[in-house]
């Protein structure tokens, strides 16, 4: 009889440990789609429903840059983007921008390397080509040179 209750007593306890994990992994999951729910609400007041999104992270993952870049045409012979940078600990917008014939991307965790193409381009570097670095928290945007460290 104590074989049995072992028995019964060990598959109960494996089936109780079973259901917790799994409701643990639902908890996450829920907590997850909310969180994501949530960013997407504020993104959407942003962008149109025909924009295709990138969300690109910083290095430490606390903020996120949401882009949107046109497609190259006939008709639009240059790359237009719009961007926002979204701030996960505050969970808010801090920063929103776009620009004509340029390319964006992250430098530092809190500076953006924005490349502007003025006039038609035909070399990967050239005169007309200007880099900037734009500071997420006050805006204000300087030029960069390769040589210029910022940290």
């Amino acid at each position: 009889m104590n074989k049995y209750f072992y028995g019964l007593f060990f598959i109960i306890s494996i089936c109780l440990f079973a259901a917790c994990h799994s409701n643990n992994q639902i908890k996450k999951v829920n907590q997850t789609q909310t969180k994501e729910d949530f960013v997407k609400k504020p993104i959407s007041n942003y962008f149109t429903d025909n924009d295709s999104i990138q969300s690109i992270p910083n290095n430490k993952g606390n903020y996120i840059l949401f882009l949107s870049e046109t497609e190259i045409n006939s008709a639009n012979p240059v790359t237009d983007i719009h961007f926002i940078i979204y701030d996960k600990s505050a969970d808010s917008i801090i920063y929103e921008n776009n620009f004509n014939n340029s390319k964006i991307q992250w430098h530092t965790n809190t500076h953006l390397l924005l490349t502007r193409y003025f006039g038609i381009t035909d070399k990967p570097e050239g005169t007309n080509i200007k880099h900037q670095l734009i500071d997420i928290h006050t805006g204000n945007i300087k030029e960069y040179k390769k040589n210029t460290n910022i940290k």
